[in-house]
Formats: structure tokens, sequence, C-alpha cells
């Protein structure tokens, strides 16, 4: 009887540490999550993606246009968390809110906006905000969603642009 429970215990634990699962909610509206991270990110910028590790979570990006900061052109090794994303799993152009651990590795903020130029609707944040927006077929909300998320994604990088003036 005392194996049987003590294997129910560990089991219990296992299974609950194993089963992280992340919550990141939707947001009452774009621009206050855009404050949010624009106050909570030390990097925020315009990158190139330049390689991409899937198996580790990694990627290599170039700063082109920094928006809090005077570190364009700097390359950068960078981590996501596959969980709660955004996960950076593609080469191409990216908006990136992240901040740098000990080791000057980029770390993106789970559930945050960072969020390539291609498919910027292809974050949870995002994609359940165009979600609240958005009815109809499935193929209609594929086409809308893209749209709407690269309207959005150029608003927001005039945003920080003047931001960055003041």
């Amino acid at each position: 009887m005392k194996y049987k429970i003590l294997i129910l215990i560990i089991l219990t634990l296992s299974i609950g540490i194993e089963s992280y699962a992340c919550n990141c909610g939707i947001p009452k509206s774009l621009e206050l999550e855009q404050d949010y991270n624009y106050e909570n990110s030390e990097c925020i910028f315009v990158g190139e993606v330049l390689e991409v590790n899937k198996t580790e979570n990694t990627f290599t990006i170039k700063v082109i246009e920094s928006f809090n900061g005077n570190d364009n052109l700097n390359v950068y090794k960078g981590t996501y968390d596959e969980q709660c994303g955004p996960i950076i799993d593609t080469k191409g152009k990216w908006l990136i809110y992240a901040n740098l651990n000990s080791d000057n590795i980029l770390v993106v903020g789970s559930c945050g906006i960072s969020r390539n130029f291609k498919n910027p609707e292809y974050n949870v944040t995002i994609e359940g905000l165009l979600i609240k927006e958005f009815k109809g077929t499935a193929e209609d909300q594929g086409k809308k969603f893209n749209d709407k998320g690269k309207k959005d994604l150029k608003v927001e990088i005039e945003r920080l642009r003047v931001k960055k003036e003041e």
C-alpha cells in the first residue's frame, strides 16, 4: 500500500512538472500591449533573423533599426520560450521586444508582441486581438488577419520612431 501511494505521489509530481502551460490571455487593446512591452523591454528593434535553431529554441539576429538604444548593426544570439511564444522560427525581418540576460543573450518575452513582417498575425497575443475583431470563415479570417497584422505593425513602427525622438 505504501508503494502505491509513493508511486502515485511521484507520478502526480512528474505530470505537474511536465505539463507546464502558459496563460497569455487576450489584452484589452494592441496599444496597451505595445505600451506595456515598450516599458518592460530592454531591447526594441527591427532586425534580420539570420539563423534559427528550432531544436534549441535559439536564433541569431542583426539589428537594423533600434528604437531604444544605439545598437544598430549589432548581432545578437537570442532565445525564446516555445510554450508561450512568440516563436522566432523563420529567417527574415522581425520586430523584437526582448531583454538581455547575464550572458548578453536576447530573451524574447513570453506572451510578448515580437513578430515577423511577413506574417505578423502568427503571434498568440496578436491573433487573440484579431479574433475579437473579425468574424467569418477561417479562409476569410486568414487574409484579414494578415492584412490587419501588417497594417498594425506599420503603425507600431511609426509610433516607436516617434517615441525614440521624444
